[in-house]
């Protein structure tokens, strides 16, 4: 099925480019299932139904598909680490993993990044500190609209580049299953160590404030 949908990409007019992360995506993904075959040795074997093949192939063809739309690419290693898995553990709920393609495609490396970190309670870092960054703190917003956190008081109105403090950041189940699900605790410690720089981490924890600025482009918010 793989090998099927990897050769109907390719012999498509594509880019050097796209074609290089194409090989990529299922090369991880070829390689992951390998490395969990020798170490685990064979987990099953599944008889495809006709339907199931065709859906089977459809996984694959998004998986290409998106990962060549990535410019980072430590998320192709994500996306291809997963599918590997997937295939290994003999899970065919195909619309869940046209899902979580969909998803990590959506974020951000950074996004991505944030919910390892939300999941292991920001392991050696104060968790009284708070994130400054305002387009970081607009990202994790986000991750809260996904499901991925939560906190136990919202106020009234949330400005979503308002600081956040690292100890209101309570990951959610569906959390622990993207954690496990994208093997996200293999994430390079260099891709962590950036985007905790990038957060910005401060002991202040004042919001910033806020005035209305009017200019030759219109309206707008200017940071006092």
């Amino acid at each position: 099925i793989v090998k099927a949908c990897y050769n109907y990409i390719v012999s498509r007019s594509l880019s050097k480019r796209e074609v290089d992360k194409h090989n990529m995506v299922f090369r991880i993904a070829e390689q992951e299932y390998f490395r969990l075959s020798v170490l685990n040795h064979c987990n099953s074997i599944v008889d495809f139904s006709d339907l199931d093949y065709k859906y089977a192939f459809e996984v694959a063809e998004h998986l290409s598909l998106e990962a060549m739309k990535q410019s980072e690419e430590e998320k192709i290693k994500i996306l291809g680490k997963y599918y590997g898995r997937q295939f290994y553990y003999a899970n065919t709920s195909w619309d869940d993993m046209h899902h979580i393609i969909s998803f990590v495609s959506s974020l951000s490396l950074r996004q991505i990044v944030m919910i390892k970190l939300m999941t292991e309670r920001f392991n050696n870092i104060d968790k009284e500190l708070h994130i400054t960054n305002s387009y970081a703190c607009i990202e994790i917003n986000v991750l809260l609209n996904y499901g991925m956190w939560s906190r136990e008081k919202l106020p009234i109105e949330t400005n979503n580049t308002h600081t956040i403090q690292i100890k209101t950041l309570l990951p959610t189940i569906a959390a622990m299953d993207i954690y496990n699900s994208l093997s996200l605790k293999d994430i390079p410690i260099v891709e962590v160590e950036k985007v905790i720089q990038s957060l910005q981490l401060n002991s202040s924890g004042r919001d910033k404030e806020y005035e209305l600025y009017v200019g030759e482009l219109g309206a707008g918010n200017e940071i006092l």
